[in-house]
């Protein structure tokens, strides 16, 4: 038991790791990773769900979050489920961990959440999002549409000709409304690249947690529409 405890990854509430539960062909849920190990997973879920996740019972795992670019699914073998009042702990071990592995490109599942990166995770299609920058040192506006955000930042293509030029390390405040914030949100940030990519002129900018003011409230708004895209992307999945 210490040995498996070792080599357990405790997962915070911040990194927004869903997981899809689906019986094929019975009922699905959704639940929220606790740890991992290199053997399983151990999730809450609703209690009383109703999808049957008896002792030995084979279940597909869908795995979405910040830290995935894409979901991933594997099987897994339930090996206990605990009630904790309005929500069950259900433990689950992975019934293939080597194909596992090989979708997350040889990467285990667990150092995966060790790692201090997030993935980028674009509008949907019939909700564009505008973009709005300003040099730190002008009036002038460039309007520019979101192309793919994460924690840390976010890529951008300008709108109207002729197209602005921000040097690199080039301070800006930015400005953007996202589908699942009540407000505009108004961050600084620093230009790390600009590229040319099919025809269009695309921006990389990294967020200044220092310089912006309220940081962790925009950043708990962004993290909330990673995941709201993260969950879209689940449900196609397991649909």
């Amino acid at each position: 038991m210490e040995r498996r405890e070792r080599y357990r990854t405790e997962i915070g509430a911040d990194l927004h790791v869903e997981v899809g539960i689906g019986v094929p062909g019975v009922a699905s849920s959704t639940g929220r990773v606790l740890n991992v190990t290199a053997d399983g997973v151990a999730v809450q879920v609703p209690g009383g769900s109703g999808i049957p996740l008896d002792e030995g019972k084979q279940v597909v795992l869908t795995f979405a979050g910040s830290r995935f670019a894409l979901p991933i699914a594997t099987w897994a073998t339930v090996r206990y489920r605990l009630s904790e009042g309005a929500v069950d702990r259900v433990g689950l071990e992975f019934v293939d961990r080597k194909a596992l592995d090989e979708a997350l490109g040889g990467q285990p599942l667990r150092d995966l959440f060790n790692r201090r990166r997030s993935f980028r995770v674009t509008p949907g299609r019939d909700t564009p999002i505008l973009v709005t920058l300003r040099r730190d040192a002008e009036e002038r506006k460039i309007v520019s549409r979101l192309v793919d955000i994460s924690e840390t930042g976010l890529g951008v293509t300008a709108e109207g000709s002729p197209v602005p030029r921000l040097a690199a390390t080039e301070a800006i405040e930015m400005m953007f409304q996202l589908p699942t914030s009540p407000a505009p949100l108004l961050l600084r940030g620093i230009v790390r690249h600009q590229r040319s990519h099919l025809g269009r002129t695309l921006y990389g900018v990294e967020f200044d947690p220092e310089r912006s003011e309220n940081w962790k409230s925009r950043l708990a708004a962004i993290r909330e529409f990673v995941a709201q895209r993260q969950r879209e992307m689940l449900r196609k999945r397991i649909s």
